[in-house]
Parts: C-alpha cells; structure tokens; sequence
C-alpha cells in the first residue's frame, strides 16, 4: 500500500503537505491484529534518475535462486520432521541462537510490545535470514534483519 493517500510521503520534491499525520491517518486504517499478521512490512522510496539510469546491477536471478536452494536444503535438513518452508513451520520449531541474539529477542519483545504472532513472525523471518547465510544458529543481525520487516517507522 502507498505509505499516505498522496503516496508521496518520501518524497521530498512531491512531499504530502499533510505529513506525518496524513500517513499515520492512512495506514491506520489497516489494524494491528491485520498487519500482525504480515510477515515483512518494507517502505520502499521512490528512485531518483541518476539511479533508474544506472548501469549498476545486483545479483542475477540464477544467483538468487541458487541462494535460495541451498538455503531450503539447509532448511528442510534441520527441520526433516516438519519438512516445509520456514513461514510454514509450527510455533514450537526447534531454533538455536547466541546469548547475544536471545537478549536481543528478549529486548525488542518488550521495547516493540510484539504479540506471539509477532514473535515466531520474526524468528521465522530470522531463520529464512540464517538459512540463506548458511549458517547454523541465529545471530544478532538476523533478528535485526528480521525486526527491521516487522516495525514500522510510521506508527511506532
């Protein structure tokens, strides 16, 4: 959905008159249980030219999907009971993670009031995170990651 009704909220050369309160009006339309029930939430601003222009290129398709192959073999590899994507799995899957990232998690449930849902939203996303790193527990940065597609700057 467009940020505001106008659907200029970051742009600075188009800027809602109205902002920040036309944005907060807008998006509270949708309610907390509803958008609790997202996986991810990004805010995407507009391109400039000069970056529409680019001759710049990320990673092809091919390297993408290779990413995400191994990431669900990993996956499914983990969790062979439950063989199925990570946005799928119960809310009691089995997880590893640092001391770090568990005082992480125990530190933004708290700061961010996040529901269950929420919760295992976020350890979900987190280990998609992890799988497509390779690695075998969850750290800090990936729940940050995580965190980062579930908080949203307007409302919070």
């Amino acid at each position: 959905m467009n940020p505001c009704r106008c659907g200029f909220l970051s742009d600075p050369n188009r800027a809602c008159s109205r902002a920040p309160d036309c944005a907060v009006q807008y998006q509270n339309r949708i309610s907390g249980p509803m958008l609790d029930r997202f996986d991810m939430i990004i805010f995407l601003g507009s391109l400039s030219a000069s970056e529409l222009l680019s001759l710049e290129t990320g990673e092809t398709s091919a390297q993408i999907r290779t990413r995400v192959k191994n990431a669900r073999a990993q996956q499914s590899s983990k969790h062979r009971k439950q063989a199925q994507l990570n946005a799928k799995l119960s809310a009691d899957f089995d997880f590893e993670l640092t001391d770090e990232a568990n005082e992480l998690l125990h530190k933004s449930i708290d700061k961010f009031a996040l529901t269950a849902r929420g919760f295992h939203k976020i350890l979900r996303v987190a280990t998609s995170i992890q799988n497509l790193e390779n690695k075998d527990v969850l750290y800090p940065h990936h729940l940050a990651e995580a965190l980062s597609y579930r908080i949203q700057s307007i409302r919070t």
